[in-house]
């Protein structure tokens, strides 16, 4: 991974992410003051936990850095590909609309971190983008893009069923934006509409 190629959102997410396990390897915080808490937020005033549960990954060690190896590759690509074809909005759209999904969502399925079922988001619409991309797996596994999110699942499901949840919550996401964004106007294009696209204030700002 060519750090100095990052682009900026993706920067500041994988930046975030090991600055956070920095400061709860010292000390300074802990793991329950970065999670999602509802009534942190609405009674104690503790806004920051609506960015931090997206930032955490877990505790500063090597695994932490596979994770973000493995998520956060697809942000890149996906963000470098809008910087290069001139599509900035709709990358930050698609985080956006992502990160407030998974947020809503998770009030009906309780999770502390949103970082995991997030990533999943973009590395489906990554997959779905480059369907025919072939993906090399420890040099054993070689198949298609699109079947690289099922077989996370698979192998989390085999796991637990807790480990699992946040990937298929991300895998549905994904799935939904894409139909929304690609396949719907695709198909019906007769209507003309993409239903959430960006709007034109937020295609100015970038």
């Amino acid at each position: 991974m060519n750090l100095e190629g990052l682009p900026p959102l993706t920067t500041v997410w994988a930046g975030g992410a090991v600055f956070l396990s920095l400061l709860e390897k010292f000390g300074f915080v802990t793991e329950y003051q970065m999670g999602l808490s509802v009534r942190s937020i609405v009674e104690k005033q503790q806004y920051w936990r609506l960015v931090t549960t997206f930032m955490y990954f877990g505790p500063f060690n090597i695994n932490l850095f596979i994770k973000l190896f493995f998520y956060l590759r697809f942000a890149i690509v996906l963000e470098l590909d809008a910087y290069v074809s001139r599509r900035r909005a709709e990358f930050f759209w698609l985080f956006f609309v992502s990160s407030l999904s998974v947020l809503l969502l998770s009030s009906v399925i309780p999770m502390q971190f949103l970082s995991e079922p997030l990533s999943f988001v973009l590395l489906y619409v990554w997959c779905r983008r480059n369907r025919h991309v072939r993906v090399n797996i420890f040099g054993l596994l070689v198949f298609n893009a699109p079947y690289l999110p099922f077989l996370e699942l698979g192998i989390s499901m085999v796991r637990s069923w807790a480990e699992a949840l946040p990937i298929a919550l991300g895998i549905a996401l994904g799935h939904t934006y894409e139909f929304l964004t690609a396949q719907w106007p695709r198909e019906y294009e007769s209507q003309g509409r993409n239903w959430i696209a960006p709007p034109q204030l937020w295609i100015n700002m970038f």
